[in-house]
């Protein structure tokens, strides 16, 4: 079932998570200027996770520590997408008082503004990762799972495209509902998504089909009781009028 690349999955929600996490970065996001780092995940007993002697960055965490790729790089830290500290790295460090996206635009006008490449050579050895903006992210992520989505509808031997496309649609739309809800959650050095993903398509598409049959069973239902004259009482569409009829 390699309906796309496990890595690149998990990687694509990964950057979705981090974009989406601090909205009102995304003017440098879009930039190519922002460099961020979360927290590591760590396990129920507080222990650091790492992966082949790298750490496992939860894009979740509440804090993440952020950069802005400048000739002079700018430091700075959100906590729940907020703005709560920076600094800016000159000759000498120099504390900047207004902790605010309007402070760091005022400072930093994003037309006269390109990354340097110095400064993201230091960055990306510091484990720092570059953002990509969130529509971008999302939509890579998208692809993916409609992709996923596509390869397990054929499972169900659907009666025809149109029967396929109708199974695609209602399992992405299930799923993306769950990823906004933040009811399907990444967890870094679980299993790999792909198998997360994998399974909740198969049972959005397992309710489908039941929803489905449940439907087409209670309209045979409905049409026996009809050619019998037992149509039931609470069904308004298919009340007859008897006195009008007389």
């Amino acid at each position: 079932m390699a309906y796309c690349n496990s890595d690149l999955l998990e990687l694509k929600w990964f950057m979705w998570l981090l974009a989406s996490a601090t909205p009102e970065l995304e003017p440098f996001r879009s930039k190519g200027l922002l460099y961020s780092k979360p927290d590591i995940h760590v396990h129920k007993e507080g222990v650091p996770l790492y992966k082949n002697d790298r750490p496992l960055f939860d894009p979740s965490s509440p804090l993440k520590h952020h950069c802005l790729a400048l000739d002079t790089p700018v430091y700075f830290s959100t906590c729940d997408g907020k703005i709560v500290d920076f600094l800016i790295i000159q000759h000498a460090a120099r504390a900047v008082n207004t902790a605010s996206l309007k402070s760091l635009l005022d400072e930093f006008p994003l037309a006269t503004q390109k990354p340097s490449q110095r400064t993201v050579a230091v960055l990306l050895g510091k484990e720092y990762i570059a953002e990509v903006p969130e529509q971008e992210a999302w939509h890579e992520l998208l692809f993916d799972i409609r992709q996923m989505c596509s390869g397990i509808a054929q499972k169900f031997k659907p009666n025809g495209e149109e029967e396929h496309l109708e199974l695609i649609h209602e399992a992405l739309l299930q799923v993306l509902q769950k990823l906004k809800n933040k009811k399907l959650k990444y967890m870094p050095g679980k299993a790999p998504v792909f198998n997360l993903l994998t399974t909740t398509i198969y049972r959005c598409l397992y309710s489908v089909m039941n929803k489905r049959k449940h439907i087409k069973e209670g309209q045979y239902k409905l049409g026996a009781a009809i050619q019998n004259g037992r149509a039931p009482s609470n069904c308004r569409s298919f009340r007859i009028n008897r006195q009008g009829l007389d």
